[in-house]
């Protein structure tokens, strides 16, 4: 009973070894987890860059998730161990307005790796009112013209130039409003015959891309 209790006493001192979450944790080194910018008003995508280093004694191996839209480069991937690395996320400008906060969910390949989220606070210039953002027509249906209002906000120098359809199939129009900054958008499709799910893009001039979407069903 004595030897027992003194095993027990002896292993009672020995240290704990950190489980592998814990470890995970603490070998990729995060110069900043949140970014924050605001973006130049001709920027077609906005690039922030997350810098890291992998104080693990082995390579590690990246995965991100992100929103669709967006785009992550994880350079180098695999990280060698000790060395330095980047995270770029590629944010498309086209519709967004105000504020915005895309993530990125980056994970590692070491057992038991926690996820580490990447935030980024975007401030952008507002953008316009399309009124309405959906336009639908049944299959067989006179091709009648629909149109959508364009108003562009007040402190904002930004104007439609074009309207581009994706699809052949419709005819895209666009005319100045009768008041300031407004513009109006005119849609007929050439033909109903066929079902559409396509839409029309508003090319701005500090080159924003806003969208009309446009279904035949």
């Amino acid at each position: 009973m004595k030897r027992l209790a003194l095993i027990l006493g002896v292993l009672g001192f020995l240290p704990c070894k950190p489980c592998a979450a814990e470890e995970a944790a603490s070998v990729i080194r995060l110069d900043q987890a949140s970014l924050e910018m605001t973006p130049a008003p001709e920027d077609e995508a906005a690039r922030p860059v997350w810098s890291f280093t992998n104080t693990a004694d082995r390579p590690v191996f990246f995965t991100a998730m992100a929103c669709s839209c967006s785009e992550v480069r994880i350079e180098p991937n695999p990280c060698p161990a000790g060395a330095k690395g980047t995270v770029t996320l590629v944010v498309p400008l086209g519709e967004q307005s105000g504020r915005y906060e895309p993530h990125i969910n980056l994970a590692t390949d070491l057992p038991g790796s926690p996820i580490v989220d990447l935030i980024l606070i975007l401030h952008l210039p507002p953008a316009p009112s399309l009124s309405p953002t959906f336009l639908r027509w049944r299959v067989g249906e006179t091709p009648k013209p629909q149109t959508v209002a364009i108003v562009m906000p007040a402190e904002s120098a930004m104007t439609v130039v074009r309207a581009e359809a994706s699809d052949p199939r419709l005819q895209a129009t666009l005319a100045a409003g009768a008041k300031p900054r407004t513009w109006t958008l005119t849609i007929t499709p050439v033909s109903t015959v066929d079902a559409i799910n396509t839409r029309v893009e508003l090319l701005t001039s500090d080159k924003r891309r806003f969208r009309v979407y446009v279904r035949i069903l």
